[in-house]
């Protein structure tokens, strides 16, 4: 049975008008994604978006319509999950960096280096133990990790470190960042455009999903 607040949601967005909060991961407040939706705004006007970042599943109210943009979430029955998009990987430096630190040739020598870490970067790189370093410093190791992409390319346009972040993020190429190791397989991040199945029929989740889809895809 619908809740008055559901109902009311439903009844305004017939009209396709009202709030629409989208949650993002800090990993996904890219230039790209954060693009697409200006452009839905200019589209839809009567839609309100309000967007914010949420580094917690916990966070994420399912109550009130919203949208998550996440990885995928195990063990939610009671979420849509559509997939959205596929960011992949690549492991950066400065080249002041690697002037004053040498340039890795291998997985292993990366135990030599300073390195930027976070939850994503474990996650995709497992490989690479250095990284998990970051949660246990060791003499003369920088300790830094930090979940947001953007945080994480401007302290190694600082020469603070070696960062992994998406291959097309557009502050890669403003901070003059140098791929390291091209060799090494591109890990992949899958996202997911995720909401609560009871606002299935909600039109401006909807097309909300199919434009973000759209202009990720192109």
């Amino acid at each position: 049975m619908l809740t008055q607040q559901v109902k009311e949601i439903m009844n305004e967005d017939n009209r396709l008008q009202g709030t629409l909060k989208v949650a993002l991961s800090p990993e996904l407040c890219s230039s790209s994604l954060i693009n697409s939706l200006s452009g839905f705004i200019k589209e839809y006007p009567a839609i309100n978006l309000y967007i914010k970042e949420t580094g917690h599943i916990s966070a994420f109210d399912v109550s009130e319509g919203n949208v998550l943009i996440y990885p995928f979430i195990k063990e939610r029955e009671d979420l849509i999950q559509h997939p959205l998009a596929t960011i992949t990987y690549g492991l950066y430096a400065s080249q002041a960096y690697l002037d004053q630190s040498g340039i890795p040739q291998n997985l292993e020598d990366l135990k030599n280096h300073q390195l930027i870490g976070s939850k994503v970067t474990t996650s995709l790189f497992p490989d690479i133990a250095s990284f998990e370093t970051t949660k246990t410093p060791e003499k003369g190791k920088l300790l830094i990790e930090i979940n947001s992409v953007t945080a994480r390319i401007q302290l190694a346009a600082e020469n603070l470190g070696i960062i992994a972040a998406p291959k097309d993020h557009p502050a890669l190429k403003q901070g003059n960042l140098i791929r390291i190791l091209p060799d090494i397989p591109n890990p992949t991040l899958d996202i997911c455009y995720i909401y609560p199945k009871q606002f299935e029929p909600l039109k401006r989740i909807k097309i909300l999903g199919d434009y973000l889809k759209t202009k990720l895809n192109e």
